[in-house]
């Protein structure tokens, strides 16, 4: 599914009008969304030691009337970020035996892919499969947790004889990688991090070349959002259990099924020619 930017949309819209304590309140909620999640309109107030009318009205600045709203505004933009160990205390909570475990584990995985499903979009996919085929060369960037997926598509999509490179971590090898791009390349970013802020200074170097940037990733910040041509929001997991990559990998499947559906029989033929050259190389 494409982002939801309507949390970025209000807190860019109001930020111009925050005072002091507000901006420490937005601060707060962007580094420690973790604890943000399960503090009460009472408990904020004491964590970061700011009025209940001063909160109120920072909230109802974004266009938010209730407290519940407002958090749960901020949850579906931040959710990946809650604390592992909170998240693992939890469940852990409900849990008690191994059996009980792996029946949580994957209800919470199909209940993920579900949501997914309900809510994703196929003109998104679609567009995304036809900037694969149309592009120069398709770059590939997943720091973190985010390698999985951009691994798998660039030996994936490589079958097909596409100009495909993934990027390294390092912003400095990123720099050397990009320097022949153009504005006829693709870069799809998988980002999963916890901490935006290299991620963003990433973004913004490869910006510069003037390729097309789809980001793909299951939180949102209003930085991000500004450099991304696209954003495609595919979630991690509920926000209640261990994050899983079951969902992003399943994602980046679907992507590289729907560039074989739009490649059509050129890319059929590509498929074949690999599984001749795979019975030579065993005959050998």
């Amino acid at each position: 599914m494409a982002v939801d930017t309507d949390w970025a949309q209000r807190l860019s819209m109001a930020a111009g009008n925050f005072t002091k304590s507000e901006k420490e309140i937005a601060e707060f909620i962007r580094q420690s969304p973790h604890e943000m999640a399960f503090l009460s309109l009472k408990d904020l107030c004491q964590k970061i030691d700011i009025s209940k009318p001063t909160v109120i009205e920072f909230y109802k600045k974004l266009k938010y009337s209730k407290y519940q709203d407002f958090r749960a505004g901020m949850l579906s933009f931040y959710e990946h970020h809650i604390d592992s160990y909170k998240a693992s205390s939890r469940i852990f909570n409900k849990i008690s035996s191994f059996s009980e475990l792996i029946h949580a584990a994957i209800e919470t995985d199909i209940k993920s892919l579900n949501l997914f499903e309900n809510h994703f979009s196929d003109i998104e996919l679609e567009y995304t499969a036809k900037k694969i085929l149309t592009s120069d060369t398709v770059y590939l960037l997943g720091p973190g947790t985010g390698f999985y997926p951009a691994h798998y598509l660039t030996k994936r999509l490589k079958r097909y004889q596409l100009n495909v490179q993934l990027l390294g971590e390092n912003s400095g090898d990123v720099v050397d990688d990009l320097f022949p791009a153009t504005s006829k390349d693709l870069l799809i970013a998988f980002m999963y991090m916890n901490d935006t802020k290299s991620f963003i200074k990433t973004l913004e170097s490869i910006k510069k070349t003037g390729m097309e940037i789809i980001t793909v990733t299951g939180t949102m910040d209003p930085a991000l959002a500004e450099l991304s041509s696209k954003m495609i929001y595919v979630n991690r997991g509920d926000i209640e259990f261990k994050n899983s990559m079951a969902v992003p990998m399943n994602f980046a499947n679907l992507l590289l099924l729907a560039v074989e559906l739009s490649g059509g029989d050129r890319l059929k033929e590509k498929l074949k020619e690999l599984e001749i050259r795979r019975a030579a190389f065993r005959k050998c």
